[in-house]
C-alpha cells in the first residue's frame, strides 16, 4: 500500500516535509537479546507542565534491522520522553539517526544540557513477507554501546536532585515471558482535558531483571496512562522498583474514583535468573478493580476480578501502519481522537507502539477499540489518540504511526511454571 507521510524535517524552524511511502503489513522476528540507549539532552531548555517540547539530544546512530520503544518509568524529575525524532523517515532495515526527543513535562523547570531525559530499548529484528515467516531468522548485530557521563535528575521529596554519573549502556536477555498488572487508582480526582495528573495507584512491585511496558488500548474511555512513576532515584533494571503513581492524560472532563482501573502494564522478565522471584509475589490471590466502559453515551463501572495472568510472547510479530481516515486540526498539547483505518487485533495478541514513526503533527499515545474486549477475543482498532507539541493538521490518508503486534500464549497456572523452571 502507499500512504502519505508528514515529517518534521527541521525541528528548530518547524519545517514540515510531506511525501509518500510504500508500506506493507510486514512480519518480523526479534532477537533473544536487546539493548538500551540513553537519551541525553544536548541543550538547556525551560519547560512548563503539560507543554510538550522537542529536546535536542546527543545524536544516536541506530544500526539497520532494529526497532525502538521507550523504556517506561519516568526518568527525569520534570517529565518523560514519549517519542523520538529522526532527521528523516527510514525503514527498519536502514541506518537511522535520532536527533530529538519529544518530552512531556509534568512540572515547570529547566532541563540542563547533559540531563538524561529518557531511555529507549533497541530490538534487533529481521523483516520479511507473511509467506516467509517460517524462514525468518533473528539478526546478529554488534551495537555501539557506550559509557556516558550524564546527569540523573530525580526528586527527593520536594527537592530536585541532579547527580552526574557514568551511565553504561548494555545488552539484556529477553525471556519473552510476562504478566499483566492492573493500575488501580487509590484516590478520587477530577480531570480536565490536557491537564495530566500523577495519580496514586496501588503499589506494584517490579522485581529485579524485569521491564514494565504499558499495554495499548486497555484504559478508561476518557484518558490514558502515558507513563508510570517510581519515587526516588532512577533504578537499574537489575534493581527492585515500586510503582506508586501513574501519569494519566485525560481527553475529556471526567472523574477518577478510588478503585478505578487506569490501565494495564505488562511486566516482562528480561535477564537470566529471577523468574521465580518475578512470579511468586503475585500467586497468592486476585485483585478487584472497576473497569470503566461507555454504554449508550454514559460511563459505566463494572467490578472486575483480575487473577494472576502469566504469558509467553512470540518472538515473531507484525508491523501494522496506523492510517488516518479523516482530516483533523491538531491543537498543541491537547489530546485528539483521530479516526483510522480499521486494524484487526486477533484473539491472543497484544500490541505496542513503535517509536520514531510520529507524524509531524502528533504522536500516537494510545489506540481505541470499537468495543472493549478481553485479550482472548478478536478486537478492532478504529481510533488513535494523538498529541503534539505544535498546532498542525493530519490529513486523510496520512500514516500517523506504527504498531507492533505479538501473539501470546497464556500460562494459566503460573505455579506449575515455577515448579518446572524454578
Amino acid at each position: 500500500m502507499r500512504c502519505s507521510i508528514a515529517l518534521m524535517k527541521d525541528v528548530e524552524k518547524r519545517v514540515i516535509e510531506r511525501g509518500e511511502i510504500s508500506f506493507r503489513n510486514a512480519v518480523f522476528k526479534s532477537a533473544n537479546q536487546a539493548y538500551w540507549k540513553v537519551l541525553v539532552s544536548d541543550e538547556s531548555k525551560k519547560v512548563r507542565k503539560d507543554k510538550l517540547e522537542f529536546i535536542r539530544i546527543r545524536r544516536i546512530r541506530l544500526p539497520p534491522k532494529s526497532t525502538v520503544a521507550p523504556l517506561s518509568i519516568i526518568r527525569h524529575a520534570l517529565g518523560t520522553a514519549i517519542d523520538i525524532l529522526s532527521s528523516e523517515l527510514k525503514k527498519v532495515e536502514e541506518t537511522r539517526e535520532i536527533t530529538h526527543a519529544i518530552f512531556y513535562p509534568i512540572d515547570d523547570g529547566e532541563i540542563e544540557r547533559g540531563d538524561v531525559v529518557g531511555v529507549i530499548k533497541v530490538y534487533p529484528v529481521n523483516v520479511g513477507n507473511f509467506d516467509e515467516r517460517e524462514y525468518i531468522r533473528a539478526p546478529e548485530i554488534k551495537p555501539n554501546l557506550e559509557e556516558i557521563e550524564a546527569n540523573m535528575v530525580y526528586r527527593d521529596g520536594r527537592d530536585i536532585v541532579r547527580n552526574k554519573i557514568n551511565v553504561r549502556e548494555a545488552w539484556y536477555s529477553r525471556w519473552n515471558l510476562g504478566e499483566w498488572r492492573m493500575l488501580i487508582s487509590e484516590e478520587n480526582m477530577k480531570l480536565i482535558p490536557g491537564n495530566s495528573r500523577l495519580i496514586k495507584v496501588r503499589n506494584i512491585e517490579i522485581p529485579p531483571n524485569s521491564i514494565p511496558v504499558p499495554l495499548y488500548g486497555y484504559r478508561p474511555p476518557f484518558g490514558t496512562v502515558l507513563d508510570i512513576y517510581s519515587p526516588g532515584r532512577p533504578r537499574r533494571i537489575e534493581e527492585r522498583k515500586i510503582i506508586t503513581h501513574a501519569l494519566f492524560v485525560p481527553f475529556e472532563e471526567a472523574e477518577i474514583r478510588k478503585g478505578d482501573v487506569l490501565g494495564v502494564i505488562n511486566v516482562y522478565s528480561v535477564a537470566v535468573g529471577g523468574i521465580v522471584e518475578s512470579v511468586t509475589p503475585f500467586l497468592a490471590g486476585s485483585e478487584m478493580g472497576n473497569v470503566i466502559v461507555r454504554e449508550n453515551g454514559k460511563l459505566k463501572r463494572i467490578e472486575f476480578e483480575h487473577r494472576p495472568f502469566f504469558f509467553r510472547r512470540s518472538a515473531v510479530g507484525y508491523f501494522k501502519p496506523i492510517i488516518s481516515t479523516e482530516t483533523v486540526k491538531i491543537r498543541a498539547n491537547i489530546p485528539e481522537r483521530v479516526m483510522v483505518e480499521k486494524i484487526d487485533v486477533p484473539a491472543g495478541t497484544v500490541i505496542q507502539p513503535m517509536s520514531g514513526k510520529a507524524h509531524a503533527s502528533g504522536v500516537v499515545i494510545d489506540v481505541e477499540f470499537e468495543e472493549q474486549k478481553f485479550v482472548e477475543e478478536d478486537r478492532v482498532i478504529d481510533y488513535a489518540i494523538v498529541i503534539s507539541p505544535v498546532d498542525g493538521e493530519i490529513l486523510r490518508g496520512d500514516m500517523i504511526g506504527v504498531i507492533m503486534q505479538y501473539q501470546i500464549s497464556p500460562l494459566t497456572y503460573p505455579e506449575l511454571f515455577v515448579k518446572r523452571y524454578g
